[in-house]
């Protein structure tokens, strides 16, 4: 089975890929924004917020975070 923040690893990259041809698409923040509020429990949020800062960093390096 697949590790719960890997499989948001993919969710987000598809994301990703998915704004070039939506109409409105939406920044990686207003993404994960918007999944977070979705979120039912403190152990899936937690793996979000991991994926989402590995992700992060993969685009945007280290320095990006804050």
């Amino acid at each position: 089975m697949n590790d719960p923040i890997d499989s948001y690893i993919d969710l987000f990259k598809a994301s990703i890929m998915n704004q070039f041809y939506a109409s409105l698409p939406s920044t990686l923040e207003e993404t994960f924004e918007q999944w977070q509020k979705e979120c039912r429990d403190s152990e899936e949020r937690i793996r979000l917020e991991k994926a989402y800062a590995l992700v992060r960093e993969e685009l945007f390096g280290k320095h990006s975070l804050s």
